[in-house]
């Protein structure tokens, strides 16, 4: 696993609107390197059109977890109402908080926002001006700030298959592609910098590994199947196969081959 090559301790499983992935991800970070594995999920909320982000911090959590990820309809008071055993966070640029920035929401509004969650994350995505805003909800409200790697994919060339299933407005600005890989701790260290030292330690390093050791660890329960995991995943592959076939060979193609010519070329940088 790439996050214990870089000699991380714990990693956050967080898709959206999805927990398909737990069983597989536990028997990755139980391998050879082993890793404390967090289970959690990304929750859209139609009737805010925003998402947040639970994590799981006991087997409570974990089962109040698959409620919510089978819930019909999700808001922020069913949330609340399963929010026993789990972690809620506050979510990257989908998220309720910084929306309400991004729109000028005024600072009582953002307080309110705010003090729902029990902490608050940032991203590299993000302004920076946003970033400094958030910090400074966290210290007036003494909500700790983690910086979330949000990654999408382990290294920076993998970017083309996101291009392949029509992510490529989100990832793409001028002549930079947004770096959504893994990233080393030194890495997401120097990418807050401009927050000074002492900081930019306390969201990347303090605050991520307070977060982690309120978890224990835990196992998936064991009603995801090996031969449940093997069907879904036959299914999703095909998904995948086609819907990237419909890209390739059709009006995409040459837009796709030319994107990869550039990065091969380094005429379009990863940041």
């Amino acid at each position: 696993m790439q996050a214990a090559e870089y000699g991380q301790t714990a990693i956050a499983i967080t898709d959206n609107s999805t927990v398909q992935a737990f069983p597989e991800a536990y028997r990755t970070a139980c391998g050879n390197k082993p890793i404390k594995l967090i289970y959690g999920m990304e929750c859209n909320l139609p009737d805010m059109q925003t998402m947040l982000v639970v994590i799981v911090k006991n087997q409570i959590g974990l089962e109040n977890l698959y409620k919510i990820s089978g819930a019909a309809y999700l808001t922020k008071k069913k949330i609340s109402e399963l929010r026993n055993g789990l972690i809620v966070g506050s979510g990257s640029e989908t998220g309720e908080l910084f929306r309400a920035i991004a729109a000028g929401k005024s600072e009582k509004e953002l307080v309110e926002i705010a003090g729902f969650y029990d902490y608050l994350e940032i991203c590299h995505t993000m302004p920076r001006e946003t970033v400094l805003k958030i910090i400074r909800l966290g210290t007036q409200l003494d909500i700790p700030v983690c910086a979330a790697g949000n990654v999408y994919y382990c290294r920076d060339e993998e970017i083309i298959y996101h291009i392949l299933l029509g992510d490529e407005p989100r990832y793409i600005d001028g002549e930079c592609a947004v770096g959504l890989s893994l990233r080393e701790t030194d890495d997401m260290l120097s990418t807050f910098r401009y927050l000074g030292e002492e900081k930019a330690y306390e969201v990347v390093v303090t605050n991520t590994n307070r977060i982690s050791d309120m978890i224990e660890n835990l196992s998936p329960p064991s009603v995801f199947s090996e031969q449940r995991q093997i069907a879904g995943r036959e299914e999703a592959e095909k998904l995948v196969r086609d819907y990237a076939e419909k890209y390739a060979l059709d009006w995409d193609n040459e837009r796709i081959v030319q994107f990869a010519e550039k990065i091969a070329g380094g005429v379009i940088e990863i940041i």
